[in-house]
């Protein structure tokens, strides 16, 4: 890749990192949802390009600047996939049906979890931008200066996120009183609740499952495919696309055993639960509809151009990662992992 770069290339790409930092901080002022966290991804962007600036890149007349920057192009490049990836997710948090996308996304209890992989990878190449500047002008590697004020960013996602979930719930109990007004229960007020659910849960008085969603809330659409233990059909759960899995038995224990495995695991490389739906001992698991597996990913890839292998090398290595990810999580106990 380095090689087809030209130096211009690089410094436009480096312009355009400085431009997504600028663009974010605009953006926080329009999202629904999780605001803090927007905010944490806004600054913690524009002060690891400020100090690459400050301490790295001046003063340096503009020729050196961009063989400065071509020097890094690599760390460069993956530096603007990381903060746009970045953008794309901040961007979820401002769509008007946001109610309906805290449901069943990754921008549920796992968004924590989710920042932190995505801040780790971009500060990974920002150390790998400060690493390779250091290698050509001759500096020890331990003498790097760190980003400052980024020691605790870890901290600092738990204490956003801990800040957008009480705006949540403040705003879920808002919503939920006003059904105590209605005949009928809006949607809205369906959503409200659920969520409520999702981040206090507390055994039902009346002895439902603890992860327990009306039955009439999940409309059954079409089939996605058949399995031992049940059938996978296309759903809405209060309006919301996702799957559900109608199982073929009728004992209790197993379906209890499989919700609440699937409900202790919040990663967001991992499928979303969403809740369990019964009806006269008919049980139904709902959970996030993905667009497609990976097979039929790579397969519709390749019919569009079968002559040239179906990902880019760093594609590849992404959804080699993310899948690693999802199974180290998996591997280290899931929801009960420390």
């Amino acid at each position: 890749m380095g090689a087809t770069l030209s130096r211009n290339q690089s410094r436009e790409m480096y312009e355009d990192c400085k431009k997504i930092a600028k663009n974010l901080e605009t953006e926080c002022g329009s999202v629904m949802f999780n605001t803090s966290m927007c905010k944490l991804l806004a600054d913690i962007y524009s002060r690891s390009i400020a100090d690459l600036d400050d301490k790295y890149l001046r003063p340096r007349d503009e020729r050196q600047l961009e063989s400065d920057l071509h020097m890094c192009h690599e760390a460069v490049a993956e530096m603007k996939r990381v903060m746009l990836c970045g953008q794309i997710l901040a961007r979820d948090w401002t769509k008007q049906g946001w109610w309906k996308s805290v449901i069943h996304s990754s921008d549920s209890k796992s968004v924590k979890i989710r920042v932190v992989l995505h801040l780790k990878e971009f500060l990974n190449y920002v150390k790998a931008f400060k690493v390779r500047i250091a290698e050509a002008r001759g500096y020890e590697r331990f003498d790097l200066p760190t980003v400052e004020g980024l020691e605790n960013w870890v901290s600092d996602v738990e204490e956003a996120s801990r800040k957008d979930t009480d705006i949540l719930l403040q705003k879920a109990k808002m919503y939920s009183k006003k059904s105590s007004f209605l005949a009928t229960e809006s949607p809205t007020c369906k959503i409200a609740k659920h969520l409520l659910a999702m981040f206090t849960p507390n055994s039902n008085s009346d002895g439902e499952h603890l992860h327990s969603i009306r039955y009439n809330d999940v409309q059954i659409n079409e089939p996605l495919g058949n399995g031992s233990f049940g059938n996978v059909f296309k759903c809405k759960f209060l309006g919301v696309p996702a799957a559900a899995k109608v199982f073929k038995t009728h004992d209790s224990n197993t379906v209890t055993q499989e919700v609440t495995i699937l409900a202790n695991l919040q990663h967001p490389n991992v499928l979303q639960f969403i809740g369990l739906a019964s009806n006269q001992n008919q049980y139904v698991l709902v959970t996030e509809l993905m667009g497609m597996d990976l097979r039929s990913y790579l397969d519709q890839k390749i019919m569009k151009d079968a002559e040239t292998p179906p990902l880019k090398l760093l594609e590849a290595i992404d959804i080699m990662l993310q899948v690693a990810q999802g199974m180290d999580y998996l591997h280290e106990g899931g929801g009960n992992a420390p």
